[in-house]
């Protein structure tokens, strides 16, 4: 059973206890582009509740190392987000000159 999350730190503490990241997800709405992460362990349910209750433990150096991973994944997603959407616009702009009106 898998867990789809916007919090960062639920991110880095599930890590922390045996999560895997599966992805990295962008999604954009009213201008905004927000990164939606989905870990997966058996166990990741509990975790979330964990931390919802403020109950969460971690090893604060492996959180750390963690959270640093988790920027690293969603700073290189919103690199090829935009890496991608450059190449989208300057591929219409490419195909629009071609469009020329007929006589």
């Amino acid at each position: 059973m898998g867990l789809a999350t916007e919090n960062l730190y639920l991110g880095a503490y599930a890590l922390t206890h045996g999560a895997s990241l599966k992805s990295v997800g962008l999604s954009r709405a009213n201008g905004r582009t927000t990164a939606i992460f989905e870990l997966d362990c058996p166990w990741v349910q509990r975790l979330a509740d964990e931390y919802y209750r403020g109950v969460a433990v971690v090893n604060l150096a492996e959180f750390r190392r963690n959270l640093e991973a988790l920027k690293d994944e969603l700073f290189a997603a919103l690199r090829k987000n935009e890496t991608e959407r450059r190449e989208d616009d300057a591929h219409r702009r490419h195909r629009d000159r071609g469009a020329q009106p007929r006589r």
